[in-house]
């Protein structure tokens, strides 16, 4: 629940600290370990911004999570995302196959769900037009926040992308959507994500970068 917590809400040092000595316990069976180091990787890639340290952690919870196929999807989802600064596009699809291969073994509809939401996110972040199509298939209904929470995200991700893409109309489309999404779904860092975005694309044709991007997204 700390962990969880930890990674659906706003990064700091501290937080890191205690998360690294639950990790390091020596008590603690594999399978929790690689919980844990989930969200700690997410969390140190994310909200912390340190995107190398939370890939070694994420590829140390994918072998600590080889039992509980659901969790480790998580893992190899997010290393999918091609904005590690590390590696060529050809491993990051590696990652996503294997992601859905866990996810479809592990019938969590919630994993299949954050899966569903990275696809999304590396089909958009490398200019690939199918993002779009779905993207229109991330569920935005019903109860379940675990599931909604992760399309919140990814929602907020294609929102980003098509700033990058230079697609405003279609960002703006997007963002309409996205703050309540995020909100039903308790995702702080999304909101955050989601406000950042907005004051991108406030620059309308102004040009955001150079080359590549180094967009904020939310990897969960």
């Amino acid at each position: 629940m700390l962990a969880r917590s930890a990674y659906s809400g706003l990064g700091s040092d501290q937080t890191v600290e205690v998360l690294r000595r639950l990790v390091d316990d020596p008590e603690l069976p594999a399978a929790v370990r690689g919980e844990i180091r989930l969200d700690l990787g997410l969390l140190i890639g994310n909200q912390v911004g340190r995107p190398m340290e939370g890939r070694v952690e994420l590829i140390r919870a994918v072998e600590e999570l080889s039992a509980r196929p659901a969790l480790a999807a998580r893992a190899m989802a997010a290393l999918a995302l091609p904005y590690w600064p590390c590696g060529p596009l050809a491993d990051n699809v590696a990652w996503l196959a294997r992601a859905e291969a866990a996810a479809a073994e592990s019938g969590d509809a919630a994993v299949q769900a954050a899966v569903a939401a990275n696809r999304v996110t590396v089909l958009l972040s490398v200019g690939d037009a199918e993002g779009w199509r779905h993207l229109d298939q991330l569920l935005r209904k019903g109860d379940d926040l675990r599931i909604l929470h992760h399309s919140a995200r990814g929602v907020a991700n294609a929102a980003d992308s098509a700033v990058w893409l230079g697609e405003y109309a279609r960002a703006r489309e997007v963002l309409a959507e996205s703050p309540e999404l995020a909100a039903r779904s308790g995702n702080l860092y999304g909101e955050q994500l989601i406000r950042g975005t907005a004051n991108a694309l406030g620059h309308g044709d102004r040009p955001l970068g150079g080359p590549g991007h180094p967009g904020p997204r939310v990897r969960g």
